[in-house]
């Protein structure tokens, strides 16, 4: 089980502020946490095959086969604005 000081050291490392009230709650919930993982823990699972996957088939794939691709003007005839082959849009980032 966390102690106080635990936790504490866990929101200081992490960069939160937290108050006594929010690391009491943290460390009650933290400690249900890991309780229910011990308990996990008690099961017999020796006879229990480890599994990689829940398909039994294989997966069907299909063969890539090459298709075309669009031209620039079927690319750009719903953009709303187009600058140098490329398609505008306003600046979003430091204005």
């Amino acid at each position: 089980m966390l102690k106080t000081e635990e936790v504490e050291l866990l929101a200081k490392s992490s960069k939160i502020e937290m108050s006594t009230a929010e690391i009491q709650k943290a460390k009650d919930y933290l400690n249900h946490s890991l309780a229910q993982l011990e308990s996990l823990r008690a099961l017999d699972l020796t006879a229990i095959r480890p599994t990689i996957g829940i398909e039994k088939a294989p997966p069907v794939l299909r063969q890539d086969s090459p298709k075309g691709s669009f031209v620039k003007a079927q690319v750009f005839k719903n953009a709303p604005q187009v600058e140098s082959d490329h398609f505008a849009i306003p600046k979003v980032i430091g204005g």
